[in-house]
């Protein structure tokens, strides 16, 4: 038996309590998300040279980055799920990667 009391938590003789827990976690986190994005991700030009703050407002955050320590540096690869890649050198932007 499913038991709900409101403003509380699932009891525990809910066995979907953990799965809602978490779809609530997920749907807050897309809220959050959304927020600072929307605060964040201004537009702006995508051009070699310019630093992550300027990409951020360009393309907004990356779905994940990858980061290469290199004798020369840092590189880091920022990847985007619908736009491309982002390449980065030592904090600036040296290549751009779009997808078809």
């Amino acid at each position: 038996m499913r038991v709900y009391a409101p403003k509380s938590e699932w009891t525990t003789t809910d066995p979907d309590a953990e799965f809602r827990r978490t779809l609530a976690d997920t749907q807050e986190s897309r809220r959050k998300r959304a927020a600072i994005e929307a605060k964040y991700c201004t537009g702006g030009e995508l051009r070699i040279g310019i630093d992550g703050g300027a990409a951020i407002r360009a393309w907004c955050f990356p779905a994940h980055t990858n980061t290469t320590e290199t004798l020369g540096g840092m590189r880091e690869q920022w990847v985007y799920r619908d736009r491309g890649y982002l390449y980065f050198e030592n904090g600036r932007l040296v290549a751009i990667q779009r997808s078809n």
